[in-house]
């Protein structure tokens, strides 16, 4: 803990060795260079100074402040249209509107985001405008909201798989689900560590959700009765002991139904024997 520097010589297996330094500090969540050498201590200030802008909160403001007006929200459409015809933008943009999050929409705010970075160049072009101008980004804030959207991509792309689909979907929950929590991890780990907290947070609601599910039957059932799953899925990512009891859920109404047939059965044959 209170090594502050190394001093190597070129040897080429201390290259590998910075390699395995780098891999540790980023699952302590800390930014290391290999390359350079060196924690980078401007660049984790710089980010950690743009999420304490709370950037959803200035987004938010500033789709508030584009749609405050039907002139306004009119302007911003001709000026994407007039660009892509006369290649103001380095690739075209999509002809998109400003969307207000709303917390009883699905994945409201991961559109809202989307969207205001697609349109940012337009935006960018009323920076003149006295009610634009405190609400635009800087391009560390820019830099951190396209980490955010990218966090966010995840359990919107599970919602979307979820919600779109015209045949029953309960047995894709749990699968679905417990990707959103594989990629999650590798996002934590290797690919955004500056935003573990943030993702720790929305993986503990997952993992609640998924813990309960595993103790209820349905689920179970219904992956079991999908024929592209069975118990295949159940083996390879449930412990042993929820694998054995989706065994017995299934079971036990089998072993019902049989019961039930043949005490009819039984009925009968004695009506048969009594004639």
């Amino acid at each position: 803990n209170k090594i502050g520097m190394i001093t190597m010589d070129n040897v080429s297996n201390n290259n590998t060795f910075m390699v395995q330094v780098e891999q540790k500090l980023l699952e302590k969540g800390i930014t290391f260079d290999k390359d350079g050498n060196c924690i980078q201590l401007l660049q984790l200030f710089e980010y950690s100074t743009s999420l304490c802008k709370d950037l959803i909160g200035k987004c938010q403001n500033l789709v508030a402040v584009c749609r405050a007006s039907g002139k306004r929200h009119k302007e911003l459409q001709d000026i994407i249209i007039e660009g892509n015809e006369k290649g103001y933008w380095a690739e075209e943009l999509p002809v998109l509107q400003l969307l207000r999050d709303c917390e009883t929409r699905w994945s409201s705010t991961y559109l809202m985001i989307d969207h205001v970075i697609h349109l940012y160049p337009v935006i960018f072009l009323h920076r003149s405008d006295g009610d634009l101008a405190c609400h635009l980004f800087t391009d560390n804030d820019l830099s951190v909201l396209c980490d955010i959207r990218q966090v966010l991509e995840v359990p919107h792309l599970v919602q979307e798989l979820l919600s779109g689909e015209y045949t029953p979907t309960l047995s894709l929950s749990l699968p679905a689900y417990e990707t959103l929590l594989d990629n999650w991890r590798v996002y934590q780990k290797r690919t955004l560590p500056e935003l573990s907290h943030y993702i720790s947070t929305g993986m503990a609601k997952i993992e609640e959700y998924v813990s309960l599910a595993r103790s209820t039957q349905m689920y179970a059932h219904a992956m079991v009765l999908n024929p592209t799953m069975k118990f295949t899925w159940l083996k390879k990512n449930w412990p042993s002991e929820c694998v054995q009891d989706a065994r017995n859920w299934t079971l036990e109404p089998v072993s019902l139904s049989n019961n039930f047939y043949v005490f009819h059965a039984h009925r009968i044959l004695l009506m048969i024997l009594q004639r």
